[in-house]
């Protein structure tokens, strides 16, 4: 069948021309279709009447005669096609009608598509989307405009409820990006063993949203929320068990105040970290922690940097330690060393510039006692001392200082070896025997030499100092010698020499001690020294701390392919080191308060500037005032002390509350122990002088002495006393 308007072929059944839209008279065309062709129409014999003439009219003769057809009614007609193209034009503005609506059918239709599209899913109602818009594409093909309203209706439905599960899905979304937040924004939680199923539960309840599979989004978030509460169980539980760690460490004995610093901070990264709800900081930090603790506890707490370690602090802001090479290849990047100021809180991590093993020059000071106890082998020991200086090598430097009333130093550190030799053929015997104060001293002044350095003394150890309370004690000399790292290696000779004494000396500051040796084995001793003391390391760093200000070093050292470490934690004064018994003097004689000083040690050559006893005295007095001690009211002292401006008002503390003040810092002490003995010397070489001159009375003897002083008699009445004793028993 074909449109009767264009021609086109049409689609069985239907309605409209679907090409040009113009209405299909179906019945019409089936009722053509039904007439035989051998009928012939009415239009046909009107057509024949009007071109054929009509025969001529005749009288009926028969049955067989023909009727007269009736007159053509003009009016009739005219109304017919009146008729006719109102129908005609209906039809038409019909036909527009039904098009303009099914194209906005069409164009609905591919809205919708879009639509369907922009979403990422409709979910479950996915098969019912296709089966409506197949549909509704049928529809417009048949231009049944009856149907459209219908169709959109469905659609629109559908579309509600979509857009209803949207929602109801967005509420689990949001459920879902509130646990995620917490999870990984807000808290950073560590995930252990739920690391696996929680990145699962993730990709499987986003795919549920991304399918508005509404079941599977609500499992989904559900599964999650209950993981959040684990892992935030799980976190909890970590967090304590760091913190319990810490604590344990913290309160424990097995740790240096470096380590303790250590362990504080990791406490206050810890706790901040779990402020913020970092976990994985907070097990960073632990790590880092828990890595040093096992290395500390492999090694275990050592003195072996504190009793060996010599240093050279010559270059500002450089530290050079020596230590001995005890067989372990020393690496230097196996090194931790730290820092503190004194009154310092936090301590600083040094930069390790480099290490070497030393093969430079070699500092000896070598101690001499010149006391009347070694007269019977005077000749002897000086004969042992210069046999040991010929055996030392040319790089090796020589100071030489004597023991007998009072430390002096007789030549400062020289490659001169003749003038050395020289010197000690000179040296006569005489006096008592100062030896804690002369191996006290020589540590102090040869731990200012750079390079390595050490201590070698010829004794009998007979220590026999002035009695007045203010000499040193033998623990005093291994404290100062482990504090500058000084060795000190002791030659006994004579018959009555106290090994034990001398021994615990040398053994303590990590010298050793020969004894009953011969001159002809001082090579053999020399050489002991010298490899002891040239086989040793180097090694320097950079520091933060000006070489003037006291410090605390740590140092911790381990090789874990030998197994072997060390780790130690002592004081240093670099300052004392750097200045000692050094030329730069900073005390003036004619200003007696310049003599109280802690920033250095007073030479005996500065003490000797004093120019009288009384003013010697004066200086001693000064400590004193300083160190709050209570003065007669009725005296000249306390007079004194306020017209110099030492004190404004009388202290309270006794001479033995002064003595252990002073001893609180090591420089104050030493220097007032120097002048007290020094005022003994003093005495004790005018009074013996006299003595032996026949002033054999006691107060004959004391008026005499303070006579020749110029001092008031009675002033050191209780040390001449001693004097006195020590003379007669001579």
């Amino acid at each position: 069948m074909h449109c009767n308007n264009c021609g086109n072929e049409l689609i069985a059944g239907a309605k409209f021309c679907n090409k040009c839209g113009t209405p299909v008279n179906q019945e019409a065309d089936d009722e053509i279709s039904q007439v035989p062709k051998q009928e012939v129409t009415e239009t046909e014999i009107t057509s024949n009447a009007e071109t054929k003439e009509v025969p001529e009219k005749t009288e009926n003769t028969g049955q067989n005669s023909i009727k007269t057809k009736r007159p053509f009614n003009k009016k009739l007609a005219v109304i017919l096609s009146l008729v006719l193209a109102l129908l005609i034009a209906g039809l038409g503005t019909g036909f527009y009608i039904v098009k303009a609506k099914t194209d906005d059918f069409r164009n609905y239709i591919a809205e919708t598509e879009k639509k369907a599209k922009s979403y990422s899913s409709l979910g479950k109602y996915e098969d019912e989307y296709s089966s409506l818009i197949k549909e509704a594409g049928k529809t417009a093909d048949s231009y049944n405009i009856f149907k459209f309203e219908e169709e959109q209706e469905k659609i629109s439905a559908l579309f509600k409820n979509v857009d209803e599960l949207k929602e109801r899905i967005a509420d689990y979304e949001k459920k879902y990006k509130d646990i995620i937040n917490e999870t990984e924004v807000e808290s950073k939680f560590l995930f252990g063993d739920y690391t696996a199923k929680y990145e699962e539960a993730k990709v499987k309840t986003e795919k549920a949203f991304s399918t508005l599979d509404e079941e599977e989004s609500k499992a989904g978030v559900d599964e999650l929320e209950s993981m959040l509460a684990d892992i935030r169980t799980y976190n909890e539980q970590k967090a304590e068990e760091y913190n319990n760690k810490i604590r344990e460490m913290s309160a424990s004995r097995d740790y240096f105040d470096a380590e303790k610093g250590f362990i504080d901070n990791a406490k206050k990264e810890l706790e901040e970290a779990l402020k913020n709800a970092d976990y994985v900081k907070a097990e960073q930090v632990f790590n880092d922690f828990d890595e040093q603790k096992k290395r500390y506890d492999r090694i275990g707490k050592s003195d072996y940097f504190e009793n060996f370690i010599q240093m050279d602090v010559s270059e500002d802001k450089t530290v050079k330690f020596y230590y001995e090479d005890n067989g372990n290849n020393w690496n230097a990047d196996k090194f931790t060393l730290l820092e503190r100021g004194k009154g310092d809180k936090e301590w600083s991590q040094a930069e390790i510039v480099g290490m070497n093993q030393v093969n430079g020059s070699l500092s000896i000071d070598l101690v001499v006692d010149v006391s009347g106890s070694m007269q019977d082998i005077f000749y002897d020991m000086k004969e042992s001392v210069k046999n040991f200086i010929s055996n030392t090598d040319d790089d090796t430097e020589l100071g030489l200082s004597i023991i007998s009333d009072i430390y002096r130093r007789e030549s400062e550190f020289t490659d001169d070896k003749n003038n050395i030799v020289n010197l000690v053929d000179g040296l006569n015997c005489y006096g008592l025997t100062s030896l804690y104060q002369s191996l006290y001293s020589s540590v102090i002044y040869t731990a200012s030499q750079p390079g390595s350095k050490c201590v070698v003394a010829f004794t009998d150890g007979m220590n026999v100092p002035y009695g007045t309370g203010y000499d040193f004690s033998e623990d005093d000399v291994i404290e100062v010698s482990k504090r500058y790292k000084i060795p000190v290696y002791i030659i006994a000779l004579g018959s009555q020499v106290d090994s034990y004494v001398l021994n615990n000396i040398a053994y303590s500051t990590g010298g050793k001690y020969f004894d009953n040796t011969s001159i002809y084995d001082l090579y053999n001793v020399y050489e002991e020294i010298y490899d002891s003391q040239k086989t040793i390391y180097e090694l320097t760093y950079k520091s933060k701390l000006s070489n003037k200000k006291e410090r605390e070093v740590y140092v911790n050292y381990y090789d874990e392919s030998s197994g072997w470490g060390v780790r130690s934690e002592f004081a240093i004064k670099p300052d004392i080191i750097l200045n000692g018994y050094s030329e730069n003097s900073i005390v003036d004689s004619s200003d007696l308060k310049s003599y109280y000083t802690n920033k250095k040690y007073l030479a005996s050559e500065e003490v000797a500037r004093i120019r009288s006893i009384g003013e010697l005295q004066t200086v001693i007095n000064i400590y004193c005032a300083k160190a709050g001690y209570k003065f007669k009211t009725d005296g000249d002292v306390l007079v004194l002390m306020k017209q110099m401006g030492i004190i404004k008002k009388n202290g309270k503390k006794t001479m033995a509350q002064v003595t252990a003040k002073l001893k609180k810092d090591e420089v104050l002490w030493t220097n007032f122990s120097t002048l007290f003995n020094y005022r003994y010397e003093w005495l004790y070489g005018v009074a013996s002088r006299l003595y032996y001159y026949g002033y054999t009375d006691f107060d004959e003897l004391n008026e005499e002495v303070h006579s020749e002083l110029g001092e008031r008699t009675g002033r050191f009445v209780d040390v001449l006393k001693k004097i006195y004793k020590k003379l007669e028993d001579e």
